[in-house]
């Protein structure tokens, strides 16, 4: 059964890709042969740029995790005890449903 991982493991699975195609020779082999994708979510965009620059490193395709229901700027308000983001933060049981269940994982590898 293949498992989506987020982005911060994702960011161990890239610290470890790097070090693993390291040669005993000091060089760096360029030739990928896992086709790896790095799945995201970000309600405020600030993953987005992490997402993408990490894909970009590993030479990896992109696809955004995006919830059904968007988030609102009051959804997004960390300080606000009800907000949507507190209140799935602090209930690990509450996870928003995804609008794009499609998505062709079994493809890749990583």
């Amino acid at each position: 059964m293949k498992k989506i991982f987020l982005l911060p493991v994702m960011a161990a699975a890239f610290a470890a890709t790097c070090f693993s195609s390291c040669t005993g020779k000091g060089g760096v082999e360029t030739e990928q042969s896992t086709k790896t994708l790095v799945a995201y979510f970000s309600a405020s965009g600030i993953t987005r740029g992490v997402a993408e620059n990490l894909a970009a490193a590993v030479d990896a395709d992109l696809f955004e995790i995006v919830p059904a229901q968007l988030y609102t700027d009051a959804d997004l308000d960390w300080r606000d005890s009800t907000s949507r983001s507190t209140i799935e933060m602090n209930d690990k049981s509450i996870r928003p449903a995804i609008a794009d269940t499609n998505a062709q994982i079994d493809q890749y590898e990583t």
